[in-house]
């Protein structure tokens, strides 16, 4: 008898260890990327469909995605909404944000943009709005609580600098801000992270990507951007939003590379905790 209370409790106590290093193993899995919502823009993903979208989504291990028009669109039919948030909803995926789109001086358009997002749950719109627009994305913004973020493109953009941003964001609403893609900024010659600093509770999204010094694209860790640098300036805004990586080359077979900057990543934001 005694030897078999005793065989109990250790079986008791095996069974406790497990579950212990069980949960250890799900904390760890759910830190991957500490103090980050990290997702993919599935722009990454424009040579597969929706279902290969969100499959390569999964391959990477990734929960969170930023929808491009040809995944799905405010242009889609109620029925056709209907199916892409069954699938979502199937693959354990979730929209954080929408974009990039455009906004103009027809105000029935830009809230149709609104209307899509909120049906789908995003509450970041991603955008490159004309001047012109920002009276009616004030009423928008506030109309239905979802922020938008100028992304900055290349030299030559709407928004090519940082002064582009500040100045277009200046008086308005304060969820209309940027979504910062460093590697754009690298392009025309800004410092992401400090420009990140001086946006600070205007940051909304970011783009994140790598690129060498002839400022094309690389796997993260791989080019000249101090993704680092970026990642410390994010967290001394207080920046909570969607963290996308934007892979833009290898279209037809993103996903090994992807991993390996998925994997940069995950160590980047490891080592500042």
């Amino acid at each position: 008898m005694r030897a078999m209370l005793i065989l109990s409790h250790l079986g008791i106590g095996l069974f406790c260890l497990a579950l212990t290093m069980a949960v250890h193993q799900d904390a760890a899995g759910a830190n991957r990327f500490p103090d980050f919502k990290v997702g993919v823009q599935s722009y990454c993903f424009r040579d597969f469909d929706l279902d290969g979208a969100l499959k390569n989504t999964q391959a990477l291990g990734l929960k969170n995605i930023e929808f491009y028009s040809k995944h799905a669109s405010q242009d889609m039919t109620p029925e056709q909404l209907k199916e892409v948030k069954a699938k979502l909803k199937d693959a354990g995926i979730k929209v954080v944000a929408y974009g990039v789109v455009g906004f103009g001086t027809d105000e029935q358009a830009n809230e149709k943009i609104f209307k899509f997002a909120k049906d789908m749950g995003i509450k970041v719109i991603t955008a490159d709005p004309t001047p012109e627009s920002f009276a009616s994305l004030d009423k928008l913004v506030k109309k239905y609580d979802i922020k938008v973020a100028i992304h900055n493109h290349g030299p030559g953009s709407r928004y090519s600098s940082l002064e582009d941003i500040l100045n277009a964001v200046k008086g308005h609403d304060r969820r209309i801000g940027a979504c910062v893609d460093n590697g754009h900024f690298q392009r025309s010659g800004v410092n992401a992270a400090e420009a990140t600093k001086k946006l600070g509770k205007r940051v909304h999204a970011v783009h994140l990507k790598d690129l060498n010094a002839e400022n094309h694209d690389q796997i993260l860790g791989k080019g000249v951007a101090d993704i680092p640098a970026v990642l410390k300036a994010l967290k001394e805004v207080g920046f909570k939003g969607p963290l996308n990586l934007e892979y833009e080359i290898e279209p037809d077979n993103p996903v090994p590379s992807m991993k390996k900057c998925l994997e940069y990543l995950s160590n980047a934001c490891k080592e500042m905790q």
